[in-house]
């Protein structure tokens, strides 16, 4: 009965922060950065982006069941240390992860692409990058970084 009532106490929390971020974005939903919400469609109200505007906690406990589905997985993950990791990553809330519609672990990290500009059209890009300190990829792409547990792309 304890455990029913805990897992009745969190589908509760979910519950109302989704809330919270659906009604909010139903009313920014309008032009010009967005089109007027319809009956079929709200803008930006997929699961994957209501999860990164969640609370933290409730990522975190989100992220901790699909951790928990996921040992039950043998194939996906037969290290310890890869759990571990996966755990650390969602409970330092570098990474999310969540059940799809099917049943499936997906994970998400939130990045910040950075796209400097200068007065005379050309772009600042990232052309190549170390993995090891000793081989070099190279690469043509706009710089990137995670961003921490409660950092927004702005800071």
């Amino acid at each position: 009965m304890a455990a029913l009532c805990q897992r009745r106490g969190v589908v509760r929390e979910v519950a109302a922060d989704y809330c919270r971020i659906f009604h909010r974005r139903i009313h920014e939903a309008r032009p010009p950065t967005l089109c007027f919400p319809n009956d079929l469609v709200v803008p930006n109200t997929e699961f994957c982006d209501l999860l990164m505007d969640m609370d933290v906690q409730v990522r975190t406990r989100i992220g901790l069941v699909a951790l928990e589905h996921l040992k039950t997985e043998i194939f996906k993950f037969r290290r310890q240390e890869d759990i571990e990791h996966l755990t650390k990553e969602v409970t330092h809330g570098r990474s999310f992860l969540f059940l799809d519609t099917h049943g499936h672990v997906e994970r998400l990290v939130h990045k910040v692409v950075a796209r400097v500009l200068r007065g005379d059209a050309k772009i600042f890009v990232q052309v190549a990058k170390s993995n090891d300190g000793k081989r070099v990829e190279g690469s043509c792409k706009l710089p990137r970084c995670k961003t921490e547990q409660g950092e927004t792309p702005m800071e």
